[in-house]
């Protein structure tokens, strides 16, 4: 994701996603038909930006691409902890924010995590930080959450500071009617992020995803 060059915690997003097809669905205010890609799920997993709207660009990494990884990675997690899994894409196409927020009513979920990677126009800022949309259906499960990422991706040696949680009413965690929140989980502008997810071994990936869903599952077991 592209943050302005405000201070660091203006975000802007055009998250993007794909068009589902499944068992359970429900009518959008405008009256399209918004399903769950599986009969139902306690976690709905969000890769944000898709299709035309890459996301945050460094080099030929794109954040789209990368949130789809990471997913599909946390998913495989979750799942093996005995918990079903749905995502808003499966593959490069674009969805709305507030479709997404719906697809995770349909599935009935439990919890709700759009996947994002961050960027600022300098090469230097590099924390973790998650949003919430609505108080108090959001905040202490973005708290959680800020709480599992940190540590875990701290450890690999990049500086990743701790940019703690903050509100961004974005179309997905206001529609979404369970708890939510948004992660921006490393900066993609930065040179030794950048490196760790582009050297091939997917273990900046695999990283990632394991601190996400370790927060999730501790969620669920409370």
């Amino acid at each position: 994701m592209r943050l302005p060059p405000s201070l660091l915690v203006l975000v802007v997003l055009a998250i993007g996603g794909v068009a589902i097809v499944a068992a359970t669905t429900m009518d959008t205010p405008a009256g399209a038909e918004i399903a769950c890609p599986v009969r139902s799920a306690s976690v709905v997993l969000d890769p944000g930006h898709g299709g035309e709207d890459s996301g945050a660009v460094n080099g030929t990494l794109r954040e789209s691409d990368l949130n789809l990884d990471i997913a599909n990675r946390t998913a495989a997690l979750v799942r093996a902890a005995g918990h079903e899994v749905a995502l808003t894409r499966d593959d490069d196409t674009f969805l709305t924010n507030s479709e997404r927020g719906y697809i995770a009513n349909a599935c009935r979920a439990t919890v709700f995590v759009s996947i994002h990677l961050n960027s600022f126009p300098e090469p230097e800022p590099n924390y973790v930080m998650t949003f919430w949309g609505i108080d108090p259906k959001d905040v202490a499960f973005t708290r959680h959450m800020i709480a599992a990422l940190h540590p875990t991706l701290d450890s690999a040696g990049t500086g990743l500071g701790n940019g703690d949680i903050d509100q961004f009413e974005t179309g997905s965690l206001l529609r979404a009617t369970m708890p939510g929140t948004l992660v921006e989980t490393v900066f993609l502008s930065n040179p030794a992020e950048a490196a760790l997810l582009g050297d091939g071994t997917g273990r900046r990936q695999q990283q990632i995803a394991g601190a996400i869903a370790a927060g999730i599952v501790t969620w669920l077991g409370r």
